[in-house]
């Protein structure tokens, strides 16, 4: 039995750590784009699906507080590669987002509700605040799962992604 381990580096990707004890990058690819409509995001998931060369890809949608998260499984797709930025610009990804990935060469996904969206004062470095954003982020959901098209697979990233953000749970997004 493989036993995994993850962390988020400090630029916050999503790492593991196989049985070896060699990290190693999941596959585990992030996007967000908040210029489309659930609709119109399932639409382009299927359109892309037609296509032969994404016959090796599951895609994972999940709806955010702003708009959208996408999930690219199946292929290790360089942030600053012409595949990558050629399904940024599909789903209309946000371009600061789709600048960071580029020059950072990570992709990033946020696992905690942002304080703000709770309705949380500002953090002011105090044990009582971090106290209140514990007790606070259960009752919200980082994003909601909407749906999985083309190649499934039981990725232990995306296991964990799915725990950390509650998107099985209805509940408010922050």
């Amino acid at each position: 039995m493989k036993i995994w381990r993850y962390w988020l580096t400090e630029t916050r990707t999503l790492r593991c750590m196989g049985e070896s004890g060699d990290p190693f990058e999941c596959d585990f690819r992030v996007t967000a784009g908040s210029r489309i409509s659930e609709h119109e995001a399932k639409e382009r998931l299927e359109a892309l699906l037609s296509q032969s060369e994404n016959a090796d890809l599951g895609f994972r949608l999940y709806k955010t507080a702003v708009g959208f998260r996408l999930v690219v499984e199946g292929r290790r797709l360089e942030p600053d590669g012409p595949r990558a930025r050629t399904l940024m610009g599909f789903f209309n990804v946000d371009s600061i987002y789709a600048n960071l990935c580029v020059s950072q060469k990570c992709y990033r996904a946020r696992l905690t509700p942002k304080p703000w969206r709770m309705k949380m004062k500002r953090y002011e470095g105090a044990d009582s605040w971090i106290k209140e954003y514990d007790r606070r982020r259960k009752d919200y959901a980082v994003c909601k799962f909407v749906c999985a098209k083309g190649r499934r697979l039981d990725s232990p990233a995306i296991a964990l992604h799915d725990e950390k953000t509650l998107c099985e749970f209805d509940l408010p997004l922050a």
